[in-house]
């Protein structure tokens, strides 16, 4: 399935991560929140964003993607499509830079999603009640934890 990636979003998405990481410490958590706006050179406009407004933003996307995919970027949505209708993402067996990593919703908790920036050991940027920060995703690999790739030719000219 690695073939399928859509190398050019996920190198974009490396970068914003790390830009993001270096210039966004300000930002507050809100559950629903930023990733609307994927031009504006910060994820939020209002000072607050979640994890999957986050990876959103850092795909270059908007997280409403209903009218195209119908899909909404959450770390549910993501999770959900790259198991199963794969319109926008896939899963992919190894982890690499700028991919996903997301676990669904479960037993009454929201799930969560950030953005690899090193496989091995596995590390990554994401946008947490604990505000923006690059850890290891040691304890982020929660039961059902995927890595996800946006796929090839899902999105092109005119994106959303």
């Amino acid at each position: 399935m690695l073939e399928e990636a859509d190398w050019t979003i996920h190198a974009r998405a490396l970068e914003r991560a790390i830009r993001a990481l270096e210039g966004c410490r300000g930002l507050r958590y809100r559950l629903g929140s930023g990733g609307f706006h994927p031009e504006d050179p910060w994820p939020s406009r209002d000072g607050f964003c979640d994890c999957s407004g986050f990876a959103a933003w850092c795909l270059g996307l908007s997280r409403d993607q209903r009218r195209r995919f119908g899909l909404w970027i959450s770390s549910e949505g993501i999770w959900r499509d790259g198991l199963g209708e794969r319109r926008l993402f896939a899963a992919v067996a190894q982890p690499f830079p700028g991919c996903l990593v997301a676990f669904p919703d479960r037993d009454g908790r929201q799930g969560h999603v950030g953005v690899v920036t090193r496989p091995i050991p596995l590390e990554g940027i994401d946008c947490s009640t604990s505000g923006l920060r690059r850890r290891p995703f040691g304890f982020f690999l929660a039961r059902g934890s995927r890595f996800f790739a946006v796929r090839r030719g899902s999105v092109g000219e005119g994106r959303s």
